[in-house]
């Protein structure tokens, strides 16, 4: 007496449906298949191909195309074509454009130099900065309040310390203003 039973004599399970049930009888019965082999039965099935209305009918594109061809040379566009007389053009800017314009140049150069040097001296002959000497530096004055010859030297060599000064700063920021006006106009 054997205890076991057999699955095809216990009852059906209202779970499952009786086309379940159909479709295991059927694989069963069909010849064991491996994996790879009802992978590619499952990819024929689905056929990965385009639908006919999308695969291109007309082809005179790819014939036409020059860039398919080996030795291809591809034309300059517009923007390579000029490269010359457009950095002809960029130079003539850069350049003064009439004598007027180097005159005008030369009287600003002549001139910066006394202009300077009229602000730096006023400004040292203003009351702070007399104030400010005597206040840190008093052995410098004599009993009137006039400079000692020791303060006058001190004085002008302030003054020359400052001119220097600004002149070197003038002249870092020129040059720094042309450094950048290369780089925004070779862009």
């Amino acid at each position: 007496m054997t205890t076991t039973t057999n699955i095809v004599d216990l009852p059906p399970n209202p779970r499952f449906s009786q086309k379940t049930t159909q479709k295991n009888n059927i694989s069963m019965q069909t010849n064991e298949v491996s994996p790879h082999q009802e992978i590619s039965q499952h990819i024929q099935e689905l056929t990965t191909k385009l639908p006919p209305r999308d695969i291109p009918r007309e082809q005179s594109h790819l014939v036409q195309d020059e860039s398919i061809k080996p030795n291809y040379i591809p034309k300059p566009r517009e923007y390579q074509e000029n490269y010359i007389q457009q950095e002809e053009k960029r130079r003539s800017f850069e350049q003064p454009h009439t004598s007027e314009d180097t005159q005008i140049l030369k009287i600003y150069e002549e001139i910066e130099v006394p202009f300077f040097a009229t602000i730096l001296f006023f400004i040292f002959q203003m009351q702070f900065i007399n104030k400010f000497i005597k206040k840190n530096f008093a052995y410098l004055y004599l009993t009137d309040n006039t400079l000692t010859l020791v303060g006058l030297v001190l004085k002008s060599g302030l003054f020359g310390l400052a001119f220097f000064a600004l002149r070197r700063l003038i002249n870092y920021l020129t040059e720094w203003n042309r450094k950048i006006n290369k780089v925004f106009n070779s862009k």
